[in-house]
């Protein structure tokens, strides 16, 4: 037998680099060259390692093909599940953490998330981020205060109290304004009541004292009065005594069909039966408890240069396993003609921390007026409704700004 492959009388050559030539007995085979393991034919002929991109490794063939990365056991983190997608992976948590929040390394529990140590922050030039449980605030030395930019500005306090040519009671009037911006976030801190009969929320109720009456610059000995103080006041004694500018409000607490009134907590009602049926979802709607909390501030009280006043806290369980949603609504805002009245937009719900949310103010409110919001709270256990609360906010605005 002729080998024609080692002759040369072959005409595999005519086919192209990629065909050789194989020796059959009285004959020859034109044949595609074959290549190594994970290595593919050029057109010129060569081999070549097969190069594949990010998430991608080659097979025998030389093809690449998908890696599986949910297939090694340290792909994502404890309490999380591995979805496989093409040239990557996603890594889903099964505790769901609120904004601000992020899963630790250990995957066991939500942790804060610091956006200022990560310069994930959007304050503006010459603002200092603080960094806040659940968020963080951005803020201006003192002295200055922020412009529409988000830049800080320097306040010219010789053009803002022009024509206040006493030194002495210039200085009073600025620790008065001074005062109105600051002490009812100091109270908001401060004022959240135990409830230790009640793990799922705890409210705040927040009775803010009015500034002092300036009848003159240099007269500051005259408190206003505070009718409440004097007691039986109101015509039935559960009534809620408001002290307001100039006057007082008695607030009567009525509780829903099938709610009784606390014993301990006067502004809360609590439903008679907790106990639903399976597949009972109207009853697992429907609230485990409403509270009613009464807020008084004077017309146009002043926001603060974080650009926030926080009114009430609410907050649910700290469990890892429970995640809690917040809802704030409008139910009623009333005030006389003339007189813009209050909407959503004047006020802000944010997560502060694991299943806790503050209600703030980020507009001023010209008085006089009524406003009534609701915070409905629901809480999760496995994915699954556990319960809820609300808290109805009664909030007065006096008509004087002072």
């Amino acid at each position: 037998d002729d080998n024609e492959c080692q002759l040369g009388s072959d005409n595999c050559q005519a086919l192209g680099p990629i065909w050789v030539c194989r020796n059959t007995p009285g004959s020859f085979r034109c044949e595609r060259k074959l290549c190594g393991p994970k290595q593919t034919l050029l057109p010129s002929g060569d081999c070549k390692n097969a190069e594949c991109s990010v998430g991608f490794e080659s097979n025998e063939q030389g093809q690449c093909k998908d890696i599986n990365e949910c297939q090694l056991p340290t792909t994502c983190q404890r309490n999380q599940r591995c979805f496989n997608t093409i040239g990557s992976y996603r890594c889903i948590n099964l505790i769901n953490c609120g904004g601000g929040y992020a899963l630790n390394t250990e995957g066991t529990q939500c942790v804060d998330i610091d956006e200022c140590a990560q310069g994930t922050h959007d304050c503006g030039r010459g603002q200092i981020c603080q960094n806040r449980q659940g968020g963080y605030l951005c803020q201006c030395p003192t002295g200055y205060t922020t412009n529409h930019l988000k830049e800080c500005v320097d306040i010219d306090e010789c053009t803002r109290y022009a024509g206040q040519t006493n030194v002495s009671s210039l200085k009073t009037v600025i620790c008065v304004l001074e005062f109105a911006s600051t002490s009812l976030v100091a109270t908001a801190a401060n004022a959240l009541m135990d409830t230790d009969s009640d793990p799922m929320v705890e409210h705040v109720k927040l009775e803010w004292q009015p500034l002092l009456v300036l009848d003159e610059p240099d007269d500051l000995a005259h408190p206003h009065e505070d009718e409440c103080l004097a007691g039986n006041v109101c015509d039935h004694p559960d009534d809620v005594c408001i002290n307001t500018r100039g006057g007082y409000r008695c607030n009567t607490i009525s509780c829903p069909s099938n709610f009784v009134k606390e014993t301990e907590h006067k502004n809360r009602c609590r439903r008679i039966s907790s106990i639903c049926r399976e597949g009972d979802t109207n009853c697992l709607n429907t609230p485990g408890s409403y509270s009613f909390n009464f807020i008084t501030f004077v017309s146009n009280l002043a926001i603060p240069p974080v650009g926030q006043l926080d009114l009430f806290t609410m907050r649910g369980p700290l469990w890892s396993t429970t995640t809690v949603s917040f809802t704030l609504d409008m139910l009623d805002s009333r005030a006389p003609i003339g007189i813009e009245r209050a909407t959503k937009e004047h006020f802000r719900l944010r997560r502060t921390s694991h299943n806790q949310a503050v209600i703030s103010l980020i507009k001023k409110i010209t008085g006089p007026q009524e406003i009534e919001l609701q915070l409905t709270m629901k809480m999760y256990h496995s994915a699954g409704l556990g319960g809820s609360a609300v808290a109805r906010l009664f909030i007065y605005v006096s008509q004087y700004e002072f």
